[in-house]
């Protein structure tokens, strides 16, 4: 007789280390804001239904975050809202309009007076800080803080019911109540879950330390990569860190909940043969993989309807074992149930979604009726808190009637994975693995791209340093401590998210913040050991440094007189290049900003000066050079400039059809030239191109298509460098060129 259908949801909660360094303040706040709205709001369902069991997958290094948050550790966002409001200053002003509105517009609808100091910052033409007050500014911090805390804790604090509903005219007092609040929700997080674990009615499931793709760590060159350029070629240099990884993941678990975790979550469900071997060394009895990769490595696609139900569930059903390593059982989970809750769902009615998914739930268990097996689970692992936001009340009411509907249910029952491993005796042996993660059954959202390759090698290159330095190194209980330190930044680094926003496709808008977290974890782990740490770190890996924020909207035709103002003669349709005013990016650097747009005749470009760095250099004789390729261009020529340190950029690759040189000297604009590719690698001068110049406040020239021999619907592309006595300063955009067509 076939048992109930088991269900297992598996709610994973993770976030990188957003800290600089150990000590250091958080640079990001996520991980904070998803302690507040959505850990604790998710492990309370259990108090509300008598039989309902989960599983939860929590990182050790957000286990580590939220630890600091217990503390008092700050992040950013928490120290504009502790700030004394007379000494918010315009640069203040102009982060906290670009930051503290980034919420979904459901979380934002909740509040009217949010809403409307947001619809106000959205009517302005041009970003004026001055439309709103300081008590406004302090207001906007609060309600951003506060959208973040779960209602579900309003029954528990007293003053938050108010503080919420106040919405304008905050104090300094009620914003340390805010955050007190907060600090006090997140202190509440390991020891509640803890003690429901230790009740029976969670389980909780570890990952490698530092969320690592674990098969990549061990080694990346027995995986399919589409573009191994920049790959290291000692890829198993790692190997021996994926095992630490995996060992220090079980250690802190055990530090904080008090035994061996039963399961492991490898980060982003990348697997393989040699991952399996090495979780089975370590005695771990379960981990989840994606449903598609046991489709290939049985070379059998499931058929589905055309609501896309699996119609022979039976191989998703059952759990493995990899042939020679019996300790660990693959669970397969399919992405489609993931992918519904996450994405689908949010926006529609929650009852109504509820339903739709107990009725696949229900499909899947009318067709294993004549299964040869007595028990079968189906596992739903997914990110337990990025979704929600999109849902009305936070998916209280989409998991509440779901949670319901399984368990007034008599043939469905929720179960704890560890469990079932335990008792589940019909296992299938599998003679091989297919390798890959739950997106697309590869793993090309973290290498295969130039810029993750590059990252990786430099991971490799500090790998190779810390050993050197570690054989030079006694054996004192001092050294040994720094090298321990040391060794942690570099798995820090290893994690994935570093990789996930590199390059394409990703873009989280802050790419340039988790770029810097990369290599400072890499500089700390050559500071830590008092070595200097190699040149090309100080050189971002992202494009944001040179990555169009803003395309052109249309045709522009500006007088080309080199004024400042971007809003006359069309500037303000232009495309735009702008580069953060801050010391990790404008440090000695001449370019400030760059704008580029067209019309049927000329090209434009407007180029800020940074004035200051001009007016502090011993020599200003400075140069931007604008390579051009074009389509079907008969000569291409590699670039005159040279590095002047072992940085890479990958547009230096590239050949080019044009060169247009703008030269500064003493503050003075020389004639700006234009040369041509030709044989052989050469360039050759063009006297009579009809470039116009100004400079006064900024430089504009305008280029005309005809020199450049670019015909209507011809295709180019361009990119800036930034030179100082011919070798390269910098490089706009770094990893990718500018794409036009007359």
């Amino acid at each position: 007789m076939t048992e109930k259908l088991k269900i297992a949801f598996v709610w994973h909660f993770h976030q990188p280390s957003y800290q600089e360094n150990e000590n250091g303040r958080f640079l990001m706040p996520w991980a904070r804001f998803h302690a507040t709205k959505d850990y604790l709001s998710m492990l309370k369902f259990i108090d509300d239904f008598q039989n309902l069991k989960l599983n939860f997958n929590i990182t050790p290094i957000l286990l580590k975050t939220l630890e600091k948050y217990s503390q008092g550790f700050l992040d950013v966002h928490a120290q504009y809202l502790l700030c004394d409001e007379t000494k918010i200053n315009e640069k203040d002003k102009l982060f906290i309009l670009d930051n503290f509105f980034d919420v979904n517009i459901k979380m934002l609808a909740q509040k009217n007076y949010y809403t409307e100091l947001y619809n106000r910052k959205l009517s302005l033409n041009e970003l004026d800080i001055n439309a709103f007050s300081n008590q406004e500014y302090i207001d906007i911090i609060t309600n951003y803080n506060l959208c973040w805390i779960n209602k579900k804790h309003v029954s528990e604090y007293k003053a938050l019911k108010q503080l919420i509903k106040k919405e304008k005219n905050y104090t300094l007092e009620d914003r340390r109540a805010i955050y007190e609040i907060s600090k006090d929700i997140i202190s509440r997080i390991i020891p509640e879950f803890k003690k429901y674990q230790d009740d029976g009615k969670i389980e909780i499931s570890t990952s490698p330390y530092s969320h690592p793709i674990i098969p990549l760590v061990l080694n990346m060159q027995e995986l399919p990569c589409k573009y191994s350029i920049n790959l290291p070629l000692d890829a198993k240099i790692m190997a021996d860190d994926a095992k630490y990884q995996v060992k220090t993941g079980i250690e802190e678990y055990e530090k904080y909940f008090g035994r061996k975790p039963s399961g492991v979550w490898l980060s982003e469900q990348c697997i393989s043969p040699s991952t399996v071997k090495l979780l089975d060394s370590f005695g771990i009895k379960w981990t989840i993989a994606e449903y598609g990769l046991l489709e290939e490595t049985l070379n059998k696609e499931s058929l589905r309807d055309f609501e896309k139900n699996i119609i022979d569930p039976f191989f998703l059903a059952s759990t493995y074992k990899l042939k020679k390593h019996d300790n660990t059982n693959i669970i397969f989970s399919d992405s489609y149930f993931a992918n519904l809750i996450s994405f689908t769902y949010g926006s529609l009615n929650p009852k109504q979604t509820a339903m739709h998914l107990f009725d696949k739930l229900k499909y899947v268990q009318n067709r294993l009726e004549n299964s040869p097996n007595h028990s079968h689970l189906i596992t739903i692992a997914m990110d337990g808190e990025n979704c929600w936001e999109s849902y009305e009340e936070n998916g209280f009411e989409f998991l509440s009637t779901l949670y319901s509907l399984i368990e007034e249910d008599e043939s469905l029952e929720t179960t704890l994975l560890g469990d079932y491993i335990n008792e589940n005796k019909e296992t299938i042996s599998l003679e091989k693995l297919s390798s890959g993660s739950w997106i697309n059954k590869n793993f090309d959202l973290w290498i295969g791209e130039p810029i993750k390759n590059l990252a990786w090698s430099y991971i490799n290159k500090t790998i190779e340093d810390f050993k050197v330095i570690k054989e030079q190194m006694g054996n004192s209980k001092e050294e040994k401590a720094l090298l321990k330190q040391a060794r942690h930044e570099i798995l820090v680094a290893q994690g994935s998210d570093w990789f996930w926003w590199y390059g394409e496709p990703n873009d989280s808008g802050r790419d340039y913040i988790f770029d810097h977290l990369f290599r400072e974890k890499l500089k700390n782990t050559y500071r830590i050991l008092n070595k200097e740490y190699p040149a090309y770190l100080d050189l971002p890996l992202t494009s944001l440094a040179g990555k169009p924020i803003k395309q052109p909207r249309k045709q522009i035709s500006p007088m080309i007189d080199g004024k400042k103002d971007l809003t006359s003669d069309n500037w303000k349709d232009a495309g735009c290049i702008f580069l953060p005013d801050s010391p990790t990016f404008s440090n000695k650097k001449l370019v400030k900003g760059i704008c580029y747009g067209a019309d049927n005749d000329y090209l434009y470009f407007k180029i800020e000066l940074n004035k200051i760095n001009m007016n502090n250099m011993a020599n200003p004789n400075c140069q931007l050079y604008i390579y051009i390729t074009k389509e079907n261009a008969k000569y291409s020529s590699v670039i005159k400039l040279c590095n002047k340190s072992d940085k890479f950029y990958p547009v230096v690759k590239n050949k080019f059809s044009h060169e247009i040189r703008i030269s500064i000297d003493n503050n003075r604009l020389e004639k700006t030239r234009l040369a041509n590719a030709t044989q052989n690698n050469l360039w050759v001068y063009d006297p009579f191109a009809k470039i116009k110049q100004a400079y006064e406040d900024t430089i504009e020239v305008a280029v005309p298509y005809d020199d450049l021999k670019i015909y209507e619907g011809q295709s180019f592309s361009f990119c800036f460098f930034e030179s100082h006595d011919g070798l390269i300063e910098e490089v706009y955009p770094q990893d990718s060129m500018i794409r036009f067509i007359r």
